[in-house]
């Protein structure tokens, strides 16, 4: 059995990232050595959606989650390269199938006679059953979301300064309290100058938990103490969503879904996480080359990282401009430009008081590991 990991909440922030000299990523990225792959299955894995990588989640045992993540499913690792079930004993990632074959996928032959429902779902994958509501991609031609998780801090202002002097929107899928230290209240005028100049805000949670592991109740706690805040300093409550790590089994879809909410995942993740600008920008290169024309595509970045929002970020933009994209928000690039789309309950912020702060308590034991990661 996998234990369940509890992440204990730090006294001081993470350490800021030193900036790594930047140099102009190659045209063409060297490839890395491929792995000795497991018996080949008849099918070949489709291209998904990175599985998420800031920190593999541990799991628990059935006895010891909520009834609604009973899922056997959880007692597997994730993939990393497509291919699941009892040979290789990795699951897919949450909403796809594993085929007879052992390979990840969406097709019929994945999901239909054979699909090993130990290691994914059958029948109907998450991008058919959740059409309108989960968004890997974007969905106009020649678009490019680009995406920032974690935030807001310090660093985000000159994220910002770097995108209006593009003249490009991104969407910020925000925390509330997921380091000690970085309290949203604390970056209200952040979060503030962001929603004025035309970014979406969205939701990533208040304090970052693997969210299929704790209860119906925890979930939406983790979703309405973020509604206070964002209702309080834009006046209006996002109804995009993120799940911390793309996690998204048991009854989380469901909730989003009682509440109004789109889930949005990605399909080109750069690790910058890590602190690593030229793994990221060749990750980018990699992945953004898949396609020879300008196919739609959502970026999963961390602007809480030093390196992505003074140099990657940016990058990107510039890239993604040069190879003919248009680079805008997730809302934009589903076809849902309208503010009305992206928030609920719109009206105006109110004025900051004493109920503007965080405590230990409201992470609820969440939150960053000892050595600052999520």
């Amino acid at each position: 059995m996998i234990a369940l990991c509890i992440f204990k909440v730090i006294d001081a922030a993470p350490a800021a990232q030193a900036v790594t000299p930047y140099t102009t990523p190659p045209e063409t990225p060297s490839e890395t050595p491929p792995e000795t792959p497991p018996e080949t299955p008849p099918e070949t894995p489709q291209t998904l959606p990175e599985t998420p990588t800031e920190t593999s989640p541990e799991t628990s045992t059935p006895s010891q989650l909520p009834p609604q993540t009973q899922n056997a499913n959880l007692n597997f690792p994730i993939s990393g390269n497509g291919t699941c079930g009892v040979a290789v004993g990795s699951r897919c990632p949450d909403g796809f199938c594993c085929s007879a074959g052992g390979s990840c996928g969406e097709a019929p032959e994945h999901c239909q006679a054979g699909c090993q429902e130990e290691y994914g779902v059958c029948g109907v994958p998450d991008s058919v059953r959740n059409v309108g509501f989960q968004f890997n991609t974007c969905t106009e031609n020649n678009t490019l979301a680009i995406t920032f998780d974690d935030g807001p801090q310090e660093i985000t202002e000159t994220l910002l300064d770097n995108l209006k002097e593009r003249n490009v929107k991104a969407t910020f899928f925000m925390n509330g309290h997921a380091f000690q230290n970085h309290c949203i209240y604390d970056y209200a005028p952040i979060v503030q100058r962001a929603f004025k100049e035309g970014h979406q805000i969205a939701s990533h949670t208040w304090s970052h938990p693997h969210l299929p592991l704790v209860s119906d109740e925890e979930i939406r706690y983790q979703l309405e103490f973020l509604e206070v805040a964002f209702k309080k300093m834009i006046g209006a409550i996002p109804t995009y969503f993120r799940p911390p790590f793309g996690e998204r089994a048991g009854s989380v879809q469901n909730i989003l879904r009682e509440k109004g909410y789109k889930m949005v995942i990605w399909d080109i993740d750069t690790n910058d996480f890590k602190g690593d600008l030229q793994l990221a920008t060749d990750l980018y290169n990699t992945q953004i080359s898949k396609s020879p024309e300008p196919n739609p595509h959502i970026i999963l970045n961390h602007d809480r990282v030093v390196i992505t929002s003074t140099t990657l970020g940016p990058f990107e933009v510039d890239d993604a401009l040069k190879r003919g994209y248009k680079v805008t928000t997730v809302g934009d690039c589903i076809g849902k430009p309208d503010k009305e789309d992206w928030y609920r309950d719109i009206g105006k912020p109110e004025k900051r008081d004493d109920t503007w702060k965080c405590t230990i308590e409201d992470m609820h034991g969440f939150g960053a590991a000892p050595d600052g990661t999520l």
